[in-house]
């Protein structure tokens, strides 16, 4: 489910990695490896434009969509596929809605090519630390929202295309009524 509240109509990327404010005690007692792997994922995200990675309070990862209402935040339990979706057992950290508020189980389903590609995903990612599901599931949801937005676009294009063929077709054939 994509819950629609446009927040940010930017066009523009920027940086995908924030680190809130309440994070920064906690990153303090972390280990400079960790620090270094924020860094890096920062420069790997920085041109994500759907999707942010947050490190919240207590150096927790959120995944939010920079232009819905979506936000998810740990545990990233991945199930394994049967078919071509695959399912994550997070918690809602977004907009509070009827039946959804933060805090609540959320099962985040991700449609792939095929089941094989799900089980690729989800064999590559079962075991790792929240910290790099998260990272990935940013980079797997900002690649399918880039997909959404190519599907628009092409459907767009096409209505126009169809729109100009039939005002070129009464130009040249059609008579006033």
């Amino acid at each position: 489910m994509q819950v629609n509240n446009v927040s940010n109509n930017s066009a523009s990327f920027g940086m995908a990695l924030k680190i809130k404010p309440g994070a920064k005690s906690a990153l303090k007692e972390t280990s400079l490896d960790f620090i270094q792997k924020l860094q890096k994922s920062g420069t790997e995200l920085k041109d994500t434009r759907y999707y942010d990675l947050e490190i919240i309070e207590g150096g927790t990862p959120r995944i939010a969509a920079t232009h819905f209402a979506n936000a998810y935040v740990p545990p990233f339990d991945f199930k394994k596929p049967s078919d071509q979706f695959l399912h994550v057992a997070t918690k809602w950290d977004g907009n509070v809605f009827s039946d959804l508020t933060k805090g609540s189980n959320y099962d985040l389903v991700i449609k792939f090519a095929n089941n094989a590609v799900a089980k690729n995903v989800y064999n590559s990612l079962a075991k790792k630390t929240d910290f790099d599901k998260a990272l990935e599931l940013t980079k797997i949801l900002e690649r399918r929202a880039i997909e959404k937005n190519n599907e628009l676009i092409n459907a767009e294009n096409y209505k126009k295309q169809v729109a100009d063929a039939v005002d070129k077709l009464f130009g040249q054939f059609g008579q006033d009524a």
